[in-house]
């Protein structure tokens, strides 16, 4: 997955975070803990999963953007499957349709639903990014200069450019 506009390289696991919102600089009163992968076999797992501030209205667009994400898979795994079980069943070709068609609406459905997204906002979808590097070398991309900042100014001591 790409990077964000500003990225950030840091050498801990456990950065600390601005305490405003990440996407549109608001004050934060939520936070949103992503998913984290798997850890490497005999890594331990982190004492406490990384959390991103964000700010009530930010949390909800961020989700409808993940739901909308997942509608869309499930369409184009309805296209997919519409061809292909009809084809590996050996329907009549008129059934081909059937499945490209529902996935097709569900999709478009998808695309025309609003995200509510406020004015200030930097993204519909997620405002920052972890990658890991090496060892214990992360490097953090976000959306908005004013968070790469801060969170450069919060972790000074942990900044690498490797």
């Amino acid at each position: 997955m790409a990077n964000l506009e500003h990225s950030v390289k840091v050498e801990t696991d456990r950065p600390c975070m601005p305490d405003f919102c990440i996407c549109c600089g608001a004050p934060a009163t939520d936070s949103y803990r992503p998913e984290s992968p798997g850890r490497m076999k005999g890594m331990p797992q982190p004492d406490e999963p990384l959390a991103y501030p964000y700010c009530a209205a930010c949390k909800v667009h961020l989700r409808a953007a993940q739901d909308r994400k997942t509608a869309n898979l499930v369409a184009i795994n309805f296209a997919i499957w519409g061809v292909g079980l009809p084809l590996a069943v050996g329907l009549p070709l008129v059934s081909l349709v059937v499945g490209p068609t529902i996935g097709g609406l569900m999709y478009v459905r998808n695309r025309r639903s609003n995200l509510q997204t406020t004015d200030e906002c930097s993204t519909e979808g997620v405002a920052a990014r972890v990658s890991w590097l090496r060892k214990h070398t992360y490097e953090f991309s976000f959306t908005r200069k004013e968070t790469a900042e801060a969170f450069v100014e919060l972790n000074r001591d942990s900044l690498t450019d490797r």
